[in-house]
């Protein structure tokens, strides 16, 4: 009688084991990997929204003389108009309201510019960035700690504007732009 070398039933379940535990890693770790790709890219989203807002701002305050507190935001009354398409200025007057608005569960900043050219006044309303909590306006003078709504100030009677929002990992985010940067 001859034996054929075969494998033990032990053998085979120990085999069945390790090749379990393989793909188990296998798949935890594929699973991670895509995860991380997808937090990357709404990270990567997030910088160039926040990019965006700032240089959006910066634009608006740049060329900004007077500014007010409304309701549901603040207003800045500007010496050039900003294109919303191509960022470049056009040299006509313009007032731009930013406000927080409530748009289903999110808060957005929407700024809309309101333009006066040859009498007649052409606006333009864009949603430019969700999750804004808050804009602040901190005052030069240390009496005066909130500016009057509806009223027009100077630019130059503020020291620093504050921008607050979260982004889609809820992470606060905190935009300054202190006056002498501005001006």
């Amino acid at each position: 009688m001859t034996f054929k070398k075969a494998m033990t039933l032990i053998e085979v379940m120990v085999t069945i084991a390790i090749v379990g535990i393989l793909t188990t890693s296998a798949i935890t770790v594929l699973g991670n990997l895509s995860r991380s790709q997808r937090l990357g890219e709404r990270t990567n989203a997030n910088s160039v929204l926040e990019a965006n807002l700032d240089v959006l701002l910066r634009m608006d305050f740049n060329h900004a003389s007077q500014y007010k507190i409304t309701p549901s935001g603040f207003a800045i009354q500007q010496g050039s108009r900003l294109d919303a398409k191509t960022l470049q200025l056009q040299h006509l007057p313009a007032r731009v309201y930013f406000e927080i608005k409530q748009i289903g569960n999110t808060r957005w900043l929407v700024r809309r510019q309101i333009v006066e050219d040859d009498k007649k006044s052409k606006e333009s309303l864009e949603l430019i960035c969700p999750g804004v909590q808050d804009v602040h306006f901190e005052s030069r003078k240390p009496d005066e700690t909130e500016p009057k709504l509806n009223k027009w100030h100077s630019l130059s009677d503020i020291s620093k504007v504050t921008v607050e929002f979260t982004n889609s990992q809820r992470a606060d985010i905190r935009l300054e732009y202190p006056t002498g940067a501005m001006n």
